[in-house]
């Protein structure tokens, strides 16, 4: 890697700003089965990708580096490196990752002449990793990017960059992927950091650090970009002491900040690493304001490193660091370093009471989510919740710190056991106004009424004595809610709505 910036004063910066209080701790080497080399030693990884690609909640890992280079008495072209892409798929859990040993995945990345050097997002809505690859080279080593989107059949459709309006980079240019939503718009972003190489007089070479942003104009499941646009953001203050941005929400704020390493001329064989904070302007554009550096990671790293993978592989959020260091020696590693900001792991248990789903876990807020689909329930924010459909579900617990814990799936099942237990509820007047009748006319008795609300939340319970009991709704709002009736350990939902004057 060139030397390609020039920023001691930057150091000086990054140790003298307070630090948002991120701390890592380093657990070690080659953690969780992750497998640096194959076992013969071969196909060393440039690369970790984490991504869910078996949507079953953990996140696997997609590896590329390279697999040879073709060194037979011939000059040098992109065509003389091949390439590979694997994945290790995660047999853990959200919290405790495993991977399994490597499987050759993604043929058509390695369609391509230059580097395969790819980032990985979900571009088009199907829940598929698409992916953004530098880069092309043409017969002038000129690169560009390439965009692989995937096909609803299976496999992916190829864009060169001109396909996408994207131009093209200088030979000798060296540029790194990474996907965000930098506008905060709900769809992703392509961020490229690295130089562009620039030719002067008597054919002098000058590396210029640069970041090239293109924006997604399209939507979520359509994207379409523009650009690219060069130092956006903020960024251009930090460009004399930055080269590389690897991009994650480091202080949990729900907005993008960067990861940094950068050069300087008086050692080039040192990486120094910092990080860059984002303060989103009022329309969410990305505002990058303010550097600081990290608590238990090195300031430094030997430039024989590749760039860092940020990811939260222990389901609390905060994002942990892996570094592949001394690469291309026999000393070649994985280094893994937890970010321990969130500590103490928010209790993600819950507890079913009939139909009913109950977090344990206080003091932080709760969004249900349906697991089926992944997606939110529009109101469903409370500690209890109450499905108004078959289906499983699972909640997201999040503390004032911004960490996070996932709750495991639930099956909730809504209907009675038979439909005879259900022509044997009789509940009346509905809509109601001060009470409602509960009759149930089999021959056990009724064991426990519960009233939810919109919210999955409940504001009536009552211990049932009989076959007949009366549900005060003088103090409820109008509204509509659901009446679950638990009798002879079988329930009943009923939907009833209160009126007012």
């Amino acid at each position: 890697m060139r030397t390609i910036l020039r920023g001691l004063p930057f150091l000086a910066l990054l140790f003298a700003l307070p630090t948002w209080g991120q701390i890592f701790e380093a657990k070690g080497y080659n953690p969780f089965g992750l497998q640096l080399t194959k076992a013969d030693t071969s196909e060393p990884a440039m690369r970790f990708i984490f991504y869910d690609l078996d949507l079953d909640g953990d996140k696997d890992a997609i590896i590329a580096g390279i697999d040879s280079i073709d060194q037979q008495g011939q000059s040098f072209t992109f065509k003389s490196i091949k390439y590979f892409v694997s994945v290790q798929e995660n047999k853990g859990d959200r919290w405790n990752p495993a991977f399994e040993s490597r499987q050759p995945a993604f043929p058509e990345l390695l369609q391509m002449t230059g580097f395969v050097y790819p980032a990985a997002a979900d571009f088009n809505g199907d829940k598929k990793p698409d992916f953004v690859v530098c880069c092309d080279a043409d017969e002038y080593l000129n690169l560009s990017v390439r965009y692989f989107e995937s096909k609803p059949g299976g496999g992916y459709n190829s864009f060169a960059g001109e396909q996408l309006r994207l131009n093209d980079f200088s030979a000798g240019s060296f540029f790194v992927p990474e996907i965000a939503d930098m506008d905060q718009d709900g769809d992703f972003d392509i961020v490229m950091s690295g130089f562009v190489r620039y030719f002067g007089e008597g054919s002098e070479e000058n590396d210029v650090a640069t970041m090239l942003y293109a924006k997604n104009t399209g939507s979520p499941t359509d994207p379409n970009f523009v650009g690219w646009y060069q130092n956006t953001n903020g960024i251009a203050a930090f460009l004399n002491k930055s080269a590389f941005f690897m991009a994650g929400d480091l202080d949990l704020d729900d907005d993008v900040d960067l990861f940094s390493m950068w050069q300087d001329d008086i050692n080039e064989d040192v990486l120094f690493i910092g990080g860059i904070y984002n303060e989103p302007l009022i329309n969410g554009k990305a505002n990058f304001v303010s550097a600081a550096s990290f608590l238990g990671l090195p300031a430094q790293i030997d430039d024989a490193a590749s760039l860092p993978t940020l990811v939260d592989l222990d389901g609390d959020r905060d994002l942990d660091v892996f570094l592949l260091e001394n690469l291309l020696t026999d000393t070649m590693r994985i280094s893994y370093y937890e970010n321990i900001s969130c500590t103490g792991q928010i209790d993600n248990t819950v507890t079913k009471s009939g139909s009913t789903l109950n977090a344990n876990a206080i003091g932080v807020e709760y969004q249900w989510f349906n697991c089926n689909t992944g997606e939110d329930i529009p109101g469903a924010t409370q500690r209890n919740f109450l499905p108004t459909t078959t289906g499983s579900y699972a909640v997201k617990l999040t503390d004032v710190q911004g960490c996070e814990n996932i709750s495991t799936c639930q099956s909730v099942v809504i209907s009675a056991t038979n439909d005879t237990q259900t022509d044997l509820l009789i509940v009346g007047p509905n809509p109601a106004k001060d009470y409602v009748l509960i009759n149930f006319k089999g021959s056990e008795q009724i064991d426990r009424i519960q009233l939810f609300n919109a919210d999955g939340r409940a504001v009536k319970e009552l211990n049932g004595t009989g076959n007949m009991e009366r549900l005060e709704l003088s103090d409820v709002t109008a509204g509509q809610y659901l009446l679950e009736v638990t009798a002879g350990g079988q329930t009943t939902i009923r939907k009833i709505v209160v009126l007012r004057q």
